[in-house]
């Protein structure tokens, strides 16, 4: 009898198929022009980079306190860079365009969570791991 392998990497699998299928569904959706494609692709390209380290911290079975804690340092990061960059190294001008990028995010991730597009579901059976809390 022959028995299926079993993945190294169950997460990363299960979130690269999940990935695959959350660009199938925005591919649906018609956009305004270059504009809206470009942030399309931000938007998928970003949870990518950012997600699929995470897969793989959780396929090590590092816990959930530590993945959120390397996730948030490459968040604020980005942020960072991002608000060094548009203002040209002013660091005043800096954190007062985070925080106010902060702010935004936090609305933004609320109504993101309350409004889930269910044509975007997890494409596997590998739950997800709950050993710990955000």
């Amino acid at each position: 009898m022959v028995h299926p392998m079993t993945s190294l990497t169950p997460q990363r699998d299960c979130l690269t198929r999940t990935l695959a299928a959350a660009r199938a569904a925005s591919e649906r959706i018609p956009t305004n022009g270059a504009v809206d494609e470009i942030e399309r692709r931000l938007c998928l390209d970003l949870m990518e980079a950012a997600l699929l380290p995470c897969a793989d911290l959780m396929d090590l079975e590092v816990s959930f306190e530590d993945i959120q804690s390397r996730l948030e340092n490459a968040i604020a990061n980005v942020i960072v860079s991002h608000s060094l960059s548009l203002t040209a190294g002013e660091q005043e001008e800096a954190k007062k365009f985070a925080r106010a990028m902060l702010f935004k995010l936090a609305e933004r991730v609320r109504r993101g969570i309350e409004n889930r597009n269910p044509a975007i579901e997890e494409q596997g059976d590998v739950q997800p791991q709950t050993r710990g809390h955000a």
